[in-house]
């Protein structure tokens, strides 16, 4: 239920793409794409039949397939005493009295009658024997297994670094080699043509780089009437010192220079930040009204529907929103739009934390209750131990969701206002020009680094002592 969910907020990225060499982007044939058209052409209209067509599309999957299966796993709860509420479900209920059922459990008895089966008992399997030491040739072959594994790694290490920095590594005679930037910071179509007409190489994804201006114009000191009226372009990010800037030492054209590494580890470290402080936030709104509900199945079975619209609706129609109150009202955007990065993931800790308590053993709810425990005493004895398991899944995923939301948050659109967050995911959506490039690279490594790290120094410590000290079994 979850995994569709999170389906739906990317929708919209993956149904337009940008192809190299194309002008326009791609729209695949979908409401993503017809979402993303919308928010292009500020379409208010059309957003708003986007999001009751998906209202459609969501209640009807919801209560054809989820509703269905999670009153049908009521049944695999073990518990010594009933509940007094349980989850149900028309189509559920409509399936048992139609008989479908029943005809596909003969259907697959039928087969499975039919499948020839011997008893291990009657054809027992060799007696288990000691496992003899390897012999010197095991030993040899294992060894130059290792050792080509070991240079596969390597040689892919060294692809990796020379496809980013170049064959120097970013250096020159021991110099580190500055940045070398691309000067059609937008991209910029007509921008790329005005540099081509004046004998400026141009990349199929509209990239101009400094070298290649600094080679056209004789490193700076050759520039023609027409070159010079190009630079002068306040759409074209040109040194004030063309002549001082062609003279630096830079890196080869759309590789990656060590200053830039070091600038995307200082954006990593902002956007995990927002991670970090969302994650809490919406931990401390979501825990207690999921805990609420998942005490209350006949709540649960009103408000879930609702909960996996919310969850399923994409988040991107509601960017627009905040785009025009940014905007008009010249909002902080660190405090506004920063949140657009959980809007999708936030559900992922809602449904854990209702999955969880729901699946408390009713034995454990009443003793409770014969116990007195109130307040704090009872969040502390049995609520948070319960549901600690579930939350550290469902904080995970929503982790992993707002890194993958912020590559599509932290710029944000609406017909021709665009704003931008500084940060990691800004940097990775400011790079994506339609092919894999070094830049491109350096952000998904870095993601995947800060990722990695949080999780193993964070998580993966939740994650043992959920099942260490907060089991049920």
């Amino acid at each position: 239920m979850m995994s569709v969910s999170g389906g739906w907020f990317f929708v919209v990225a993956s149904e337009v793409i940008s192809v190299v060499g194309r002008d326009n982007d791609q729209y695949l044939p979908g409401v993503g794409s017809y979402v993303g058209l919308a928010i292009e052409q500020a379409d208010v209209a059309a957003m708003v039949y986007a999001g009751l067509t998906l209202l459609i599309i969501i209640l009807i999957y919801d209560q054809l397939i989820f509703r269905p299966i999670v009153a049908w796993s009521e049944k695999f709860k073990f518990e010594q005493s009933e509940a007094q509420e349980v989850a149900q479900s028309w189509m559920l209920r409509l399936l048992q009295r139609s008989g479908i059922a029943s005809s596909l459990g003969a259907l697959g008895t039928a087969i499975r009658q039919s499948i020839p089966v011997r008893s291990a008992g009657d054809h027992p399997g060799p007696r288990v024997e000691p496992q003899p030491s390897p012999r010197p040739i095991d030993r040899a072959i294992d060894r130059i297994w290792y050792a080509l594994v070991i240079a596969a790694a390597l040689w892919a290490v060294w692809f990796l670094a020379t496809y980013m920095f170049g064959l120097g590594l970013g250096f020159d005679n021991g110099r580190v080699l500055a940045a070398n930037p691309n000067v059609n910071a937008d991209l910029n179509p007509e921008i790329a043509r005005r540099f081509a007409a004046v004998g400026v190489t141009v990349n199929p994804d509209q990239t101009v780089w400094l070298s290649d201006v600094c080679a056209a114009t004789a490193g700076g000191t050759r520039v023609s009437a027409e070159m010079a009226e190009v630079l002068r372009d306040e759409r074209v990010g040109a040194p004030g010192d063309l002549a001082a800037a062609c003279a630096t030492p830079m890196v080869p054209a759309g590789k990656v220079a060590w200053s830039e590494v070091l600038e995307c580890l200082w954006l990593g470290l902002l956007t995990t930040m927002r991670v970090v402080i969302w994650i809490g936030i919406s931990t401390l709104v979501w825990t207690p009204i999921g805990v609420w509900i998942g005490l209350r199945p006949r709540v649960a079975q009103f408000v879930q529907p609702l909960a996996q619209f919310a969850a399923a609706f994409p988040a991107n129609l509601l960017f627009p929103i905040a785009v025009v109150l940014i905007a008009t009202y010249a909002l902080p955007q660190n405090l506004f739009q920063a949140p657009l990065m959980i809007l999708g993931a936030q559900w992922y800790i809602l449904f854990n934390v209702i999955a969880g308590t729901i699946s408390i053993p009713n034995d454990l709810k009443e003793a409770a209750r014969v116990l007195g425990l109130r307040g704090w005493a009872w969040w502390r004895k049995l609520i948070i131990p319960a549901i600690f398991p579930a939350f550290v899944t469902g904080g995970i995923t929503a982790s992993g969701g707002s890194w993958n939301a912020s590559i599509v948050s932290e710029v944000v659109s609406w017909g021709a206002t665009t704003l931008t967050l500084t940060g990691l995911g800004a940097y990775i959506a400011y790079w994506s020009t339609g092919e894999f490039n070094p830049h491109v690279g350096l952000g998904m490594l870095v993601m995947g680094m800060l990722v990695l790290a949080f999780n193993r120094l964070f998580w993966r410590r939740l994650y043992a002592l959920a099942e260490t000290r907060f089991r049920l079994d």
